[in-house]
C-alpha cells in the first residue's frame, strides 16, 4: 500500500514524532509477540521498523532543504 508523503516539514516531524510515541508504548505488545516470531523475523522487523523512521526523517530533512530553495528564489 502506498502513502503520500506530506510537503509539510512539520507534518513529516509530527508523523516521526507520533511513530516513535508509539513504538514506546508498544513495548510490551513486541514482548508478547516475539515469542511467536523466530529471532531472524524480530531482527528483520526491528530493521524495518529503523529504516521506515530514517526514511520519514530522510524526507523531512529533503522536504526542509527544498523550502529553503524556493524560498532563496
Amino acid at each position: 500500500m502506498a502513502y503520500s508523503l506530506p510537503r509539510n516539514v512539520n507534518k513529516i516531524k509530527a508523523m516521526v514524532q507520533k511513530q516513535i510515541e508509539e513504538d514506546k508504548e508498544s513495548v510490551d505488545e513486541h514482548e508478547i509477540c516475539d515469542e511467536y516470531l523466530t529471532e531472524k523475523e524480530q531482527q528483520q522487523l526491528l530493521l524495518d521498523e529503523y529504516a521506515l523512521i530514517e526514511t520519514i526523517e530522510e524526507e523531512a530533512m529533503d522536504e526542509k532543504e527544498w523550502e529553503e530553495r524556493i524560498r532563496q528564489e
